[in-house]
């Protein structure tokens, strides 16, 4: 089964958008789309794919990320605040790599566990099924 899997900005969205409009194709699927939920409730690329829908002479390049409105920061990850271990006493102890963030499989893939910057969250939480 072919695919690809991408992080995008609401100009590369727009792009492929234009992209499936060009080879006059029936649809798309857009996997996973949680993260473009903003605190204001807005949806900046959904939004960028329904402007383009609704008009497909749109230039992407409307959407284009404008660097200078955000000047580059870096923050150590030794100031972001830890997330608090609250392993019980039967559990057994859980490893994060360091630095890592995201879910990991536990016990034979029967569970899993969240990492938050190389620690691990507690409990695991079960597969549907087990």
């Amino acid at each position: 089964m072919g695919g690809m899997v991408s992080f995008d900005d609401k100009e590369a969205i727009c792009d492929k958008t234009q992209y499936c409009l060009d080879h006059e194709l029936n649809g798309f699927i857009i996997w996973e789309l949680s993260g473009d939920l903003m605190r204001d409730f807005s949806t900046p690329l959904l939004d960028a794919v329904h402007s383009k829908l609704n008009d497909p002479s749109l230039s992407c390049k409307a959407f284009a990320y404008d660097d200078s409105i955000f000047p580059s920061q870096s923050i150590s990850t030794d100031e972001l605040p830890r997330a608090p271990n609250t392993m019980s006493s039967t559990s057994s102890p859980l490893r994060c790599p360091d630095g890592f963030s995201g879910s990991l499989p536990k016990d034979s893939c029967r569970e899993f566990y969240t990492c938050t910057f190389g620690t691990p969250i507690y409990p695991a939480i079960k597969c549907p099924g087990e």
